[in-house]
């Protein structure tokens, strides 16, 4: 995919579980309800609050 520039998936909040979006990009970048959330690296996102809360509705240990 990196050879080809910027590509984007959209990976649905439901089958969130099935699949890992860190392993297929560097960067990542979590919506919710359309607002960007967060952007940067996957180890970023996952210690994220703002993303915790919007997934996971509290506190999580990742």
């Amino acid at each position: 995919m990196q050879a080809t520039g910027n590509d984007f998936i959209i990976v649905d909040a439901g089958e969130v579980q099935q699949v890992d979006p860190s392993a297929l990009a560097k960067t990542l970048c979590r919506r919710r309800f359309g607002k960007k959330i967060a952007e940067g690296l996957p180890a970023d996102i996952r210690n994220n609050k703002e993303v915790i809360q919007a997934y996971f509705g509290g506190e999580h240990v990742a």
